[in-house]
């Protein structure tokens, strides 16, 4: 998986965090969270990262808290594969206005379809 960035003009370091996308992101791995969170703050200063979470606990504890715009989850969280899926439900309850942005590693093709049945999703070519 990889994320590019495309750089920001100056104007935006001096956005304060209220002017600034705020931006939950959740994955297995800590090292990943911290990694995105300071992609997100070092080359985009548009985005305030409220808070990074590699369980299931974690995501809705900073949702609750803080309700960001926008909400990073990877499939696979530390409860296993399929966590952040299963999760989705309770992230729209608690934050419905939340834009998520889900990431697959290897994404099985049945379920890719069964995301754009629904609609409400939109899904990312390879």
């Amino acid at each position: 998986m990889a994320l590019f960035f495309m750089s920001q003009q100056s104007h935006d370091e001096r956005l304060s965090d209220r002017e600034r996308t705020s931006l939950l992101i959740s994955e297995a791995s800590k090292m990943y969270c911290d990694l995105l969170s300071m992609a997100f703050y070092a080359v985009r200063k548009r985005f305030h990262v409220v808070g990074v979470a590699s369980n299931t606990t974690d995501i809705l504890t900073v949702l609750r808290e803080h309700l960001p715009q926008i909400t990073i989850v990877s499939d696979i969280l530390e409860e296993g594969p399929l966590a952040g899926i299963r999760i989705l439900p309770e992230i729209r309850r608690i934050a419905p206005d939340t834009r998520i942005l889900l990431l697959m590693r290897a994404p099985d093709r049945q379920l890719v379809r069964g995301f754009q049945v629904r609609r409400r999703w939109s899904v990312l070519p390879e």
